[in-house]
């Protein structure tokens, strides 16, 4: 069983091991993201606000997963998603996004769900439409490079509905 709970301090600090180089950190995070990361710097671009940081972990208390939830674009808007190389494979993306889903929806049962994610980060890209993303309009200035996924408020209920 996984449990999804508020992220710690200490499993922020580890994400920074997690990255070998600064193409890694930044499809990750973003623009902003430094490599190698500084504990300052890389804390103050994650402890944004209207954004929660959350940790998935095993039954032991093992970090499988990350990701964030933020209140953007009249959405539920799921950001820095995660799931540490050593766990990757197994399922856990999907679980990830239904617990972050499930948070949202439990502040807000009324909006929809968005996502950004590389257009060429095919095996993510497969994840969120497995799950019923589907690209829409980006709602600021286009990038070629990146796809905006929305789960609609409807679709996102009956995901959490259908459990598994």
């Amino acid at each position: 069983m996984l449990t999804l709970q508020p992220a710690q301090p200490d499993t922020l600090l580890a994400l920074m091991t997690l990255f070998r180089d600064a193409g890694q950190i930044q499809q990750w995070g973003g623009e902003g993201f430094m490599f190698p990361p500084r504990r300052v710097q890389f804390l103050s671009r994650l402890l944004l606000p209207d954004t929660q940081s959350f940790e998935l972990l095993t039954t032991d208390g093992k970090l499988v997963g990350f990701g964030q939830l933020c209140d953007r674009f009249n959405c539920h808007h799921l950001a820095r998603l995660l799931i540490v190389p050593s766990a990757r494979g197994q399922g856990y993306a999907a679980v990830l996004i239904k617990q972050l889903i499930a948070a949202g929806l439990r502040e807000n049962k009324h909006k929809a769900i968005s996502l950004y994610v590389f257009a060429d980060n095919k095996r993510a890209l497969n994840c969120y439409q497995k799950l019923g993303f589907q690209p829409t309009r980006q709602p600021a200035e286009p990038r070629a490079d990146l796809l905006f996924l929305q789960l609609s408020n409807q679709a996102a209920h009956a995901l959490i509905q259908a459990g598994n």
